[in-house]
């Protein structure tokens, strides 16, 4: 597991590949503990959610609450 310090530095990473890719990179490459993860115009949405992800346990560790998603209920005739 993580610290939180470990997860902010993370999350950093991740938002300057993410923004690298979104200006035009074609491929960045990112070091993440053991694990090497290359991300590319395709699979951009992978890395989105990585950072989502890394965003939400920095949160967690700083006490932020997040709202979840809207419920919505739609009438059903009985």
């Amino acid at each position: 597991m993580s610290t939180c310090a470990e997860l902010a530095v993370m999350l950093t990473e991740a938002r300057a590949a993410l923004h690298g890719l979104q200006i035009g990179g074609l491929v960045k490459t990112r070091q993440f503990g053991d694990k090497r993860i290359e991300y590319s115009a395709g699979n951009i949405g992978d890395l989105r959610a990585y950072v989502a992800s890394l965003q939400a346990q920095v949160d967690a560790c700083n006490g932020v609450a997040r709202p979840g998603r809207a419920i919505h209920f739609m009438p059903v005739d009985c």
